[in-house]
């Protein structure tokens, strides 16, 4: 068990170090991208000017017949295709900026933070087939002298997320997944993820440890528990029959 806990650390710390690579590469792409921005501007306001100052000429030549005389001044009409074109092309990159410096979605890490509690959760993905058998034998043997008809308090068992541990490893681990057809189905208590966490800008993160700190959601662990169903499909607890029901 020591050994696949130590796999899982190896194997998450390489996925958020891979995940900072890529926002430390946004980080450079929006460094290129304001130069582009600062350039373009500045040649957008250089354009502008020199169309100013061919507007004022072309009033002082042709004080009587402005409107033909800017249809033959090529000088104009190329200023204004390039600001035309500076304009669009400043407007696609401010766009592409935006993308760049957009925080990629939170990570979510898949097991508990707490090595026990994730030991515990790993155990429980990991059960060896002669140990599952074993289980389920006796909660069957038990199921057995319990009545055919559950009672309320073989019903009441711990109210879960209807999504697995295996389920939500499988979703947010990068690799290695558990088998899903096992005896017991270990389970978390009900969760639900944030729509959004951490910050919005990679602007706004300066390290790795801050990355990892702000930026991977941890499920706060309020118990797991391993479900049994029996020959009915009803997940049931029969060890909870009362001995008068028996």
């Amino acid at each position: 068990m020591e050994e696949s806990y130590q796999n899982e650390v190896e194997m998450w710390e390489a996925h958020v170090q891979n995940e900072w690579s890529e926002i430390e590469e946004k980080k450079e792409r929006a460094d290129t991208l304001r130069a582009d921005i600062t350039r373009l501007t500045e040649e957008l306001n250089s354009k502008s000017s020199g169309l100013a100052v061919e507007e004022i000429r072309l009033v002082v030549a042709y004080p009587l017949n402005q409107q033909i005389c800017r249809r033959h001044s090529p000088l104009r009409s190329q200023l204004q295709y390039d600001i035309q074109r500076l304009t669009t092309t400043l407007q696609q990159t401010n766009t592409t900026l935006e993308q760049a410096i957009a925080m990629p979605r939170y990570l979510v890490r898949p097991l508990p933070l707490v090595k026990e509690e994730a030991c515990k959760v790993l155990f429980m993905l990991t059960m060896p087939r002669a140990l599952e058998i074993l289980g389920n034998l006796c909660l069957s043997a038990q199921r057995a002298i319990a009545p055919v008809k559950p009672t309320v308090e073989m019903k009441q068992v711990p109210k879960l997320s209807g999504t697995t541990w295996q389920q939500f490893r499988s979703q947010h681990a990068p690799s290695r997944h558990f088998p899903a057809d096992k005896v017991f189905t270990a389970s978390p208590r009900e969760f639900s993820l944030p729509s959004s966490f951490g910050p919005k800008s990679v602007e706004d993160v300066s390290s790795r440890a801050q990355y990892e700190s702000e930026c991977v959601w941890d499920l706060t662990l309020c118990g797991t528990a391993l479900k049994w169903k029996d020959e009915s499909g009803e997940a049931v607890n029969p060890f909870a029959a009362t001995a008068t029901s028996v």
